[in-house]
């Protein structure tokens, strides 16, 4: 019955967390389309004049604030997916220990994959029902998020710089002033606020 019990929950386990992934991977395709268009509004204002310029500015606003969007869907999507990959983890091995016949450890791993997978739906909740969490929790679930450099939440547009769209630093620096003056990412600037060492980086 153990073992019926385990397995069932391992691959509902293993369900959420494809899907998590999956739904992380569009969101980041939409927002990497939302800022390579922020990219490109930006060039074509500053290469135009008079009213062109202007439309052109409030269009990579626009986007800007699309991406922003986007991205603070796909930061917490990786959170809860860092956390539902931990949970398959320990709900592995509980299953693992079953069939060994050795049952007293999973009454210490079961459990804790059980809260590995409540900070998961916590993460879900937070973004689509504006639950506001303890910073601490959200810490631990960024620090979880590193340990699988495929998860790590997408803060900053560093695809640009992989992509070729920023090939020097001039270029770079320029972006970075021209993105503070359009004055969005508002949601982005509280994560800045809590993991300042982590945002600064290049694109």
């Amino acid at each position: 019955m153990l073992i019926e019990i385990l397995t069932t929950v391992l691959a509902g386990q293993i369900a959420i967390a494809l899907f998590t992934i999956a739904t992380r991977l569009r969101y980041i395709h939409q927002l990497r389309t939302a800022d390579v268009n922020v990219h490109s509004h930006i060039l074509l204002s500053e290469g135009s004049i008079g009213k062109v310029s202007g439309v052109h500015r409030e269009i990579a606003k626009t986007w800007l604030r699309i991406a922003e969007r986007y991205r603070c869907t796909s930061i917490y999507l990786s959170l809860s997916a860092a956390n539902f990959m931990v949970a398959l983890i320990f709900y592995a091995l509980s299953l693992f220990f079953v069939l060994l016949e050795t049952s007293p450890i999973v009454l210490v791993l079961f459990p804790i994959g059980a809260i590995f997978t409540s900070l998961g739906i916590m993460d879900h909740l937070v973004r689509y029902w504006n639950i506001q969490p303890k910073s601490a929790i959200e810490r631990f679930s960024w620090r979880l998020a590193e340990l699988f450099p495929p998860l790590m939440p997408p803060l900053n547009p560093t695809h640009l710089g992989r992509w070729g769209f920023l090939k020097d630093p001039e270029k770079i620096d320029w972006a970075k002033s021209y993105l503070e003056k359009l004055q969005s990412y508002q949601n982005i600037k509280r994560w800045e606020k809590m993991f300042g060492e982590l945002t600064h980086r290049h694109f």
